[in-house]
Formats: structure tokens, C-alpha cells, sequence
């Protein structure tokens, strides 16, 4: 599995395009930012619960997806996601349309 490249500061860029695992994986080692989070594997089936991720961090993966990927989250349905596999579903189902 590819990893989204990081930048001079270490920041996730995302490519443009559809979210995939990979940008969602990215996202999570980031927030994570310990050993942890470098050697963890992530694959659709993973927990969102079982990735012990405060309410802050899981909001700004959210707001990484909106901001870079063009998505719009209803809250409540991001509440409701048990799964990674699940959170790149949402995503790309709530893509805006470009130029949105």
C-alpha cells in the first residue's frame, strides 16, 4: 500500500482524486504521531474505536478530508461510522462536485 507523502513540515498532502485507504491511513499515523501510529496497519475492516483517537483528532481528519479532498460530512453520519473501510465510503460519497 502506498503512503500520501508528507511535506516539508511534515504534514499529509493528499493527492487529488477519489479518498482511498491509503489517504485515510495517512491521516490517522499523522494524528496519531507516536510509534504506534507508524507501525500500525489499517485496512477497511479496522475499528474506528479500536484506533483510540480523541474526538479532536478524528475532527481533524475530518476537516483534512474536506479541506483537501473536497468532501462535505454530515456530522452525525461521521458519529455513526464503525469501520476505516466505512469512513472511505462516506467520503467519497460526499465528494462535492468539482469546481463546488
Amino acid at each position: 500500500m502506498n503512503a500520501a507523502p508528507h511535506n516539508t513540515e511534515g504534514e499529509v498532502t493528499l493527492a487529488e482524486g477519489e479518498v482511498t485507504l491509503a489517504d485515510i491511513a495517512a491521516l490517522v499515523r499523522h494524528a496519531l504521531r507516536s510509534r504506534r501510529g507508524r507501525d500500525l496497519v489499517l485496512t477497511e475492516d479496522t475499528k474506528v474505536e479500536d484506533l483510540d483517537l480523541s474526538s479532536l483528532q478524528l475532527a481533524d481528519i475530518v476537516f483534512r478530508l474536506e479541506e483537501e479532498k473536497g468532501v462535505r460530512f454530515n456530522g452525525s453520519d461521521v458519529s455513526e461510522l464503525s469501520t476505516i473501510g466505512e469512513l472511505v465510503q462516506l467520503a467519497n460519497q460526499s465528494r462535492l462536485p468539482t469546481g463546488a
